[in-house]
């Protein structure tokens, strides 16, 4: 995807945009690549630990992979931070 080519790109030349990283894991989501959306969107975190934005779409893509364990405490931290979505997840899973 050209999308996800432009982002490496850019994160070659600065490897310290936690955005970057994020929308990279988001896209890589929507592909199906799981695995690598979540060591995107890990990294993303990584670099921005307040990122709320990048714990909900990890969360999710766990939640995709039905790994509920893994997703729970990443939903719970994008609560935490203002990701109201991220609290039906939760109630759903319980």
């Amino acid at each position: 995807m050209e999308a996800i080519a432009d982002l490496d790109e850019t994160l070659r030349h600065s490897p310290f945009m936690p955005v970057a990283y994020y929308n990279k894991g988001v896209l890589l989501a929507e592909c199906g690549s799981y695995v690598e959306a979540i060591e995107a969107l890990t990294r993303a975190i990584e670099l921005k630990p307040v990122f709320g934005e990048a714990y909900y779409n990890r969360g999710f893509v766990y939640l995709s992979l039905g790994d509920k364990s893994s997703a729970l405490p990443d939903l719970s931290r994008a609560g935490e931070l203002g990701i109201v979505a991220a609290y039906p997840l939760l109630k759903r899973m319980k």
